[in-house]
């Protein structure tokens, strides 16, 4: 989550921007055993540590555990990028696959922390957002989340574990760039055939002065 200082900075119609949803985003991918198995908690009651749990027509899904594990994961790496953010790191020039091949400027662990922020608002219900932020970015313990949204103790562990869950899941399944792994989201930018053209995956939204400028360009 960006500082109110940071936030301050960004003109308000950039805030406007919005990435557009279609089926190729949310497209889940196919899981594999060696892919969850390290992820998978031992003394699980489902999956027992295998990560994989059969459904219909001999497929496997992986268990919630696992899901959780991915979310801890991201998590943690989002802690440490807040806990550097006084330590503001340096424009980086990555080069983006394609036959193109153009190069992009970015700040990782900034762009990280927006986008563990923004998914999760994107994705969970308002109910489930004000608990994500109280707990997960403002670290704010069950006693004071309970206080705050007037909840019990029971409700408050179950709605966590269905956040930590779901969340996980998106961050894994997230196309054309997850969140997790986290290793490969700090590699760099790598654009496959799944990954959307550039005008279909942002919904631009520029001031009323430069559209004017562009109108009276064209």
């Amino acid at each position: 989550m960006m500082t109110a200082q940071a936030e301050r900075r960004i003109p308000a119609f950039y805030k406007h921007v919005r990435r557009v949803v279609s089926a190729t985003v949310e497209a889940p991918s196919m899981w594999t055993r060696s892919e969850v198995i390290g992820l998978a908690k031992a003394s699980c009651g489902f999956c027992h540590g295998c990560g994989l749990l059969p459904i219909l027509h001999s497929v496997e899904e992986p268990c919630k555990c696992v899901f959780r594990a991915i979310f801890r994961a991201c998590h943690a790496r989002y802690r440490e990028c807040e806990a550097m953010v006084t330590h503001t790191n340096g424009v980086g020039i990555e080069r983006a696959g394609g036959p193109s091949g153009y190069r992009l400027y970015s700040r990782k662990r900034q762009e990280y922390t927006a986008d563990f922020a923004l998914v999760a608002h994107r994705i969970l219900a308002p109910d489930d957002h004000d608990l994500f932020r109280l707990h997960f970015l403002g670290r704010a313990d069950w006693r004071a989340c309970c206080c705050s949204l007037h909840i019990d103790r029971g409700t408050f562990f179950h709605r966590v574990y269905t956040i930590t869950e779901r969340l996980g899941r998106t961050f894994a399944e997230l196309r054309p760039y997850p969140l997790y792994p986290v290793s490969a989201y700090f590699a760099g930018v790598v654009q496959s055939s799944e990954a959307l053209p550039l005008e279909a995956d942002v919904e631009e939204v520029f001031p009323p002065a430069f559209r004017r400028q562009r109108m009276i360009a064209q």
